[in-house]
Order: structure tokens, then sequence, then C-alpha cells
């Protein structure tokens, strides 16, 4: 018998379904009988287009369909009828969560990834008082106020839903965008001297949310200082905008491959658009927990999420404040300081994974959360 229902609109077989859902179902299946629902834009891959048993849970594959609001409105609504209404739902996303509400489940746990109403429109340059933005607040509040348990990824998050909505705190936990401490690691210790030159790296789905012209800077403000190696590692779902970077790689890596090409760079990015708002509280990209797990810092902005903050009290990478040129000479000189430490600042990055990105903590966190819902 199904006791938890794993709902995603997001493909399990690329980007954060292969390296965040995959890896939170396979830990949680371990404990508890799981049905797992993606929708999967490449369904040629697929034999059986019912359930198919994978390991130690159930995996039910659906085609991801169009683009677009209405297909969008179609994935809710395929979604809604094959919800579980006696088993713990644990939805990832408005979406997800809005789903399993309209179905008539009681056991719901809305995994809040972003303040998406807030970021769709920020990301688009569209007003508050859009349709588009005034249907995702909707969405959002019904989320917020009939789910049971509401998951969030960072503690800005979960102050901002707890003064919007005016949601107890207890309705809420804190599980951060975690990582495999195992598979990502900092086996390769920095042998780097001063003066060497530099790798960095973008990766992930790149588009409008990043500072692109600010990433641009920083790149050419550190070629002025060593020698720079810059990669761009692509996602499915990304934009022409990297195209506008002087980059000297650009290529498509699976998850598979990204924890020996992470370990190979010095730093990461991860700069997102100033102009975000309030959005930025509930962001914290699984790029940020990787690099940090290989022992390797990243540039964030300051706002961002709570990794910002993290960054800056540490000492394990960059937080940006703004974008002007002189700005973008202080934190390139940032990134050559950091790099020259060599071993200590990858004990310091690896060290914060530890703290606060672990998946095996997160996996224990949602288990007991799990185990209360099942028991009421």
């Amino acid at each position: 018998m199904t006791e938890v229902q794993y709902l995603t609109l997001d493909s399990i077989q690329e980007g954060v379904g292969a390296s965040q859902v995959l890896s939170y179902v396979e830990r949680l299946a371990k404990n508890w009988n799981i049905e797992l629902i993606s929708f999967e834009k490449d369904f040629s891959s697929i034999e059986n287009t019912n359930s198919i048993a994978r390991g130690e849970f159930t995996w039910r594959p659906l085609p991801f369909g169009k683009y677009g609001e209405v297909a969008g409105l179609n994935r809710i609504w395929r979604l809604r009828k094959l919800v579980n209404r006696k088993a713990v739902v644990h939805a990832r996303s408005d979406f997800a969560a809005f789903s399993a509400i309209i179905a008539g489940s009681k056991k719901v746990i809305w995994d809040c990834r972003a303040l998406t109403p807030d970021q769709r429109i920020a990301a688009k340059n569209k007003s508050r008082y859009s349709i588009e933005y005034v249907a995702l607040r909707l969405i959002e509040s019904v989320c917020a106020k009939k789910s049971q348990k509401i998951i969030v990824i960072t503690e800005k998050a979960r102050f901002f839903l707890q003064k919007r909505y005016g949601i107890p705190a207890s309705k809420f936990l804190h599980v951060s965008t975690c990582v495999d401490l195992q598979r990502f690691r900092n086996d390769q210790k920095l042998q780097k001297g001063k003066g060497e030159g530099i790798k960095i790296a973008f990766i992930g789905t790149i588009g409008p949310q990043y500072d692109i012209d600010l990433i641009a800077r920083i790149i050419e403000e550190l070629r002025k200082l060593r020698k720079v190696h810059f990669t761009v590692s692509l996602s499915k779902g990304s934009t022409e905008l990297y195209s506008t970077l002087k980059y000297d790689t650009v290529l498509s890596l699976s998850h598979s491959e990204m924890p020996k090409f992470i370990a190979s760079q010095d730093i990461g990015l991860s700069v997102w658009r100033q102009d975000m708002g309030v959005s930025l509280f509930s962001v914290a990209a699984t790029k940020n927990a990787e690099f940090l797990a290989c022992g390797k810092p990243i540039i964030v902005n300051e706002n961002q999420g709570d990794i910002g903050g993290w960054i800056r009290d540490t000492k394990t990478g960059v937080s940006t404040r703004s974008n002007d040129l002189k700005s973008a000479k202080q934190y390139a000189q940032e990134v050559i300081n950091l790099i020259d430490e060599g071993e200590n600042l990858s004990n310091r990055c690896r060290t914060l994974a530890e703290k606060y990105y672990s998946l095996e903590d997160a996996v224990w966190q949602i288990s007991n959360v799990y185990k209360s819902l099942l028991s009421n």
C-alpha cells in the first residue's frame, strides 16, 4: 500500500529532478512505500507508460506535453486525477500542491521551492496587477492555507510566508536544497600556487533571473588579474542569454558528470539580478551546495536566500551587493584573495556544506513529517 505519494512537475531524468527529487525519493523509499509521479519531456526513453518499479519505489512517469499557460493548467488537472487521498502527498511546487488540495487530500505537504508569483513577474518585468500574478497568488494562497505542512528552502522564505498569510511558525519545516555529500566531495585538495590561472564555471538553467551584465564584468576584471578559463554548462531550458558572455568553453553535462566537473573547477557563479525583489528570499540553488561540498567557493548575491549571509560570514565565496564596474573590480580581487588561500578555503567550504546541505539530515527531517501526518 502506498504510504507516500511524491508529486513533481520536474523530470527525474534531468536537472533538479535528477539531482534533488531522485536523490530524496531513493533514500526516503528505504523506510516508506512511495509512489513518485513526474512529468517527463523525453518520453521516448521510457519503455512503459504505466507505473514502473524503480528500485525500492514505484515511478509513474507522465508525458510533459506542451509549454504555455493552458498546457500548465492541463498538467494540474491530470495530476489531480491521480492523487491518492489516503496517502501523505508530498507535493513539490505550488502547482503540485494545488493539484493535491483540489483533489481533496487532507495530508498535503507543500514543498515550496520558490516564491513563484514574485519570481515570475520579476523575471518577466510584469505588473503585480497582471492576470498571471493574481492567479499565481491565488494558487500560492490556497497552498499556504490548506496544506498541512510547508517545507521551505530558506529561513527568509519562512518569515516572508508567515507574514504574508498569517501562518504559525509550527506549520513550517526548513529544509534547504541539499547535496549528496558522498558523491560531491573535496578529495581533490587544491595544489594551486599563488598566481596560477583560475577555472570558473557558470552552470544550470540559465535564464533572465541571472545578472548577466555583472557576471560579464566580473569575468572581464578577473582576466586583467589572472589567466581565466570560463566554462558555461547549460541545462535544458536555458535561454540564449549566455551567448553574450565571453566564455572559453560551453558544454552540457548530465547530473552524473557534475561531481567530477565541479571538483575540477576553482569557483562557481550564481549571481541573480538584484531587482528580482522578494523572490530572492527563496533562492537556494542546487549548484551552490554542490560547489561547497566539493570544497569550492561561490559568487552569489548578498540577499540571495540564506546563502548570501552564510558566504559572507564564513568567507567561503563572494557576496555581491551592486553591479557597477567599481564593484566588479572589488569582487574580482576578492576572488583572487580567496583562491590564493588554497586548502584552508576548501575546508571551510566543505564544513559549510556539511552544516546546512546534508541530504541525509534532510531525509531524516522529512521522514519525521511523514510519520506525524500518517499517525493523525
